[in-house]
């Protein structure tokens, strides 16, 4: 089956002033990775190529937090303006999530009404720290009760974590391995202060198939009593059951370790496709791609709400714009079958995952 109508939550792009950050703040090669190249252009090519019908575009890492308060809170502001003018020109294809500029709370609390109610912006793109300050922190409490009242959906992306042992494993890039254990590191310090619960309203996204979150849920399962015991809130511990309250998307890797592990904890309606686009490269995304839509771990039902189901319930406008609704009903006309070049660009992708599979069985 080709899969031609995804809805990819794990993209992001660079806009000027994000270069300017970039050039201005950080190391020449951010989180020891190169920074890509990016474009609007490239992008809706990429697009194509993987079956992508629509994609909401994030800033990646690093976030802003480097340069001081009054430049980061200037710079946020224009890198979403910058995605708001992006998305508006191509509004059937593209949404954003804006940035906000942590950890100073009072200005990221402006900036989010500022991009929901001016912008017109679809959701948030958090990192999983600012400046040390993780997101389930107590500092960040007035800005989670706004993102509740308004029901937020918030993907989550990872950074370099605030503190890497030195001398030890030097030469690998941050994002091989640092971005998943700072991403689990995020969700298990947010069940710890009862986030999920507290503000049940904020739909969130976490990436790359949890991390090492399905690895660990277990093993903190069986510590959640002593855990109960040692809380001074007195909250309880319900990691596997946080797990059900969000969604993760599939980004980077996943089959066929991470996605089994993560499937025994949760369901497919709490999957979301990502392409990791563009720090991931291009023929690496189609081959990602093509072994999702190939993956043994899912039936072609559960393949639908991974891929754009679960995404048209979580954003019904969704529906006008793929001819669908969350029930997989049609709207109005009969579905196009597909044209020449989306069953050659499935093909392609059926191709290169399997040659990608092999070469790194």
């Amino acid at each position: 089956m080709t899969y031609n109508k995804k809805i990819d939550f794990h993209s992001h792009y660079l806009s000027e002033t994000y270069y300017e950050y970039l050039e201005k703040f950080e190391d020449e090669k951010p989180d020891s990775f190169p920074t890509p190249h990016w474009s609007v252009e490239e992008q809706l090519k990429l697009m194509e190529k993987l079956g992508i019908a629509f994609a909401f575009l994030s800033v990646s890492s690093p976030n802003l937090s480097r340069a001081d308060k009054e430049t980061e809170i200037r710079m946020v502001r224009k890198i979403n303006i910058e995605g708001s003018k992006m998305v508006s020109n191509n509004p059937e294809k593209l949404g954003l999530f804006a940035s906000l500029p942590l950890p100073h709370e009072e200005a990221a609390i402006e900036e989010a009404k500022f991009a929901i109610e001016e912008l017109k912006s679809d959701g948030f793109g958090l990192s999983t720290h600012y400046a040390g300050v993780y997101l389930g922190d107590k500092r960040y409490d007035r800005l989670m009760a706004y993102l509740n009242e308004v029901s937020a959906v918030v993907a989550v992306h990872p950074v370099k974590p605030s503190s890497i042992p030195k001398n030890v494993n030097e030469e690998l890039p941050i994002p091989a391995m640092e971005f998943l254990i700072d991403t689990t590191r995020t969700f298990t310090n947010m069940v710890m202060n009862n986030i999920f619960e507290r503000f049940p309203k904020i739909k969130w996204i976490f990436p790359h198939a949890g991390a090492f979150i399905p690895v660990l849920s277990d093993r903190i399962e069986g510590f959640a009593m002593q855990f109960r015991a040692g809380l001074s809130n007195g909250a309880p511990i319900n990691y596997k059951a946080d797990m059900k309250r969000v969604y993760f998307d599939v980004a980077g890797f996943p089959v066929n370790k991470q996605l089994h592990d993560l499937l025994l904890d949760v369901g497919a309606e709490n999957l979301l496709y990502g392409s990791d686009s563009p720090y991931t490269p291009k023929i690496a995304c189609v081959a990602q791609t093509g072994n999702l839509e190939r993956a043994a771990a899912l039936n072609e039902t559960e393949k639908e709400k991974m891929f754009t189901l679960n995404a048209v319930k979580l954003f019904p406008k969704l529906e006008n714009i793929l001819g669908i609704t969350a029930e997989h009903k049609r709207i109005g006309y009969d579905e196009k079958p597909l044209d020449f070049h989306e069953k050659a660009n499935g093909l392609v992708r059926k191709i290169i995952s399997k040659l990608y599979s092999k070469v790194f069985a």
